[in-house]
């Protein structure tokens, strides 16, 4: 979420756990299947139409729809999905007979784990809890890590045991293998940032490192928005004040590297 942001997206972790929820749905066709007659014809759906649970005031509750979320793309989705939440918050109801599951964010409500009901047609409900601190057992101690537990209610005419645990594992591996792919980005921008310092130290002690060039190394590096470069007076024409300044930008640099790699995040675990 925070290399998002640092993008200029707005899209929320629940907002991402609900793009691994759709690459789940897609491999699984129970969970796209609803009854319609007198409750004995399944019929399912070719893609993912996705409920999401919108509280208003006065504990009223709507469904934001997202009908074929499984042929967007990421940012497609995130767009709709915005879009979707927006109206539901104005009230729209946009529940139809083709959302076959629901997602509601009890996180929110500070509930690490609720029993959602089913809305029928729907086939299935499933409930995040609130992120919280778990401590996990390493060697003769323990560490603290990230959880959330999720909680599904399904349809056993539809479902039964089996197949639902098997669509919770693999939500749970979609969640990590987007964490890791993640994790993956960013080590490769440090890897990347640590080549652009080591190609700045070559320069300063190359002594070539002028106004102009040290103008370019601030505009080009992704970084730039977190690490604040000294700015080089225009009038500036003592070679010793442009090196003095070109040193103090590398040592920012070298600082602020070390305080994203410091802070990466670590590996999650989802219950």
């Amino acid at each position: 979420r925070q290399q998002v942001k640092d993008a200029g997206g707005k899209e929320t972790s629940f907002a991402m756990m609900l793009w691994c929820v759709v690459q789940s749905l897609a491999r699984h066709p129970r969970f796209r299947t609803s009854l319609v007659g007198d409750g004995t014809i399944f019929r399912t759906y070719r893609h993912v139409n996705l409920g999401v649970a919108v509280a208003l005031p006065e504990d009223t509750l709507v469904t934001a729809s997202i009908h074929a979320a499984d042929t967007m793309s990421r940012s497609e989705f995130f767009e709709r999905l915005s879009e979707r939440i927006d109206l539901a918050r104005q009230g729209v109801d946009q529940a139809d007979p083709s959302i076959t599951i629901s997602v509601s964010n009890i996180g929110t409500a500070n509930m690490r784990m609720g029993i959602p009901a089913i809305v029928a047609p729907a086939v299935a409900t499933l409930a995040l809890g609130e992120v919280f601190d778990a401590p996990v057992p390493s060697g003769s101690s323990f560490v603290f890590q990230k959880r959330a537990q999720l909680t599904l209610a399904f349809d056993h005419r539809i479902i039964n045991g089996v197949g639902a645990a098997s669509f919770m594992n693999d939500l749970k591996d979609e969640i990590q293998r987007v964490h890791a792919y993640r994790l993956a980005e960013l080590r490769s921008d440090m890897d990347r940032l640590g080549s652009d310092l080591a190609a700045f130290k070559n320069d300063l002690l190359d002594n070539k490192l002028t106004k102009k060039r040290l103008k370019k190394w601030r505009g080009s590096d992704r970084w730039s928005h977190r690490l604040h470069i000294p700015q080089i007076p225009s009038n500036a024409a003592n070679p010793n004040l442009v090196a003095g300044a070109a040193i103090a930008g590398a040592l920012v640099i070298a600082a602020g590297a070390f305080a994203i790699w410091s802070s990466r995040p670590s590996e999650p675990s989802v219950d």
